[in-house]
């Protein structure tokens, strides 16, 4: 969080990912940022990522 940030109340940040917010943000009530999600494998998933072999 970067100075002077403000976050007002049911203020949800979701990702797997580091989330970065810059200097003199103010964020409304309710505001919601979701990017999280699953990894995505240009070839498919492999066989080892949930345990199938």
């Amino acid at each position: 969080m970067g100075k002077n940030f403000f976050a007002n109340y049911n203020c949800t940040i979701l990702d797997v990912a580091k989330v970065t917010i810059g200097d003199n943000c103010f964020m409304a009530p309710n505001v919601e940022i979701h990017t999280a999600g699953h990894p995505i494998y240009p070839d498919g998933i492999p066989e080892d990522v949930f345990g199938i072999k």
